[in-house]
């Protein structure tokens, strides 16, 4: 439900999922205990993404663990953002929700999900843009020390009237 939910951007389809209380990490270490922090947590996603931006997961389950009226789920995802100028992110979480059984339903209690916080594509788009702002900055300074000390080495080597 929640690969649903989520890829056809409908969070109220999750309500009925959602213990009382209800505590959720997402993968920025955001913290939300609400189907409305889930919400503006996805809004806060959708502007980093820009106007008309995508974000589509999908959720690969492992075995669950069973004990009695609770349940560990667990599995990763893979997930695809493309930017409002049509940069794509791929990126996999891992995943892992304690569940408790209500009337018969399976209603989430807990969920975290994590992904590498040093080697993943947001980070190594940073570290590039970076770079390339450093490189350019660096090459005016070049380029600037270059024409002195030309105007300063023209200036010694000119004949003195």
């Amino acid at each position: 439900m929640y690969e649903r939910a989520v890829n056809e951007d409908r969070l109220d389809l999750l309500k009925p999922y959602f213990a009382q209380p209800f505590y959720g990490v997402m993968i920025t270490s955001k913290r939300v205990s609400s189907l409305d922090e889930m919400k503006q947590y996805w809004s806060d996603m959708k502007h980093l993404m820009g106007p008309g931006g995508t974000y589509h997961v999908a959720v690969i389950p492992e075995r669950s663990v069973l004990m009695g009226d609770f349940a560990l789920a667990r599995g990763v995802t893979q997930d695809l953002v493309t930017t409002s100028d049509g940069k794509q992110f791929r990126f996999g979480t891992n995943w892992t929700a304690v569940l408790h059984k209500e009337a018969g339903t399976w209603k989430v209690l807990q969920v975290q999900g994590s992904m590498d916080p040093i080697h993943n594509q947001f980070v190594t788009d940073a570290i590039r843009i970076v770079a390339v702002r450093i490189a350019i900055i660096l090459g005016i300074i070049g380029l600037i020390l270059g024409l002195l000390i030309g105007v300063l080495v023209g200036r010694r080597m000119s004949p003195r009237a």
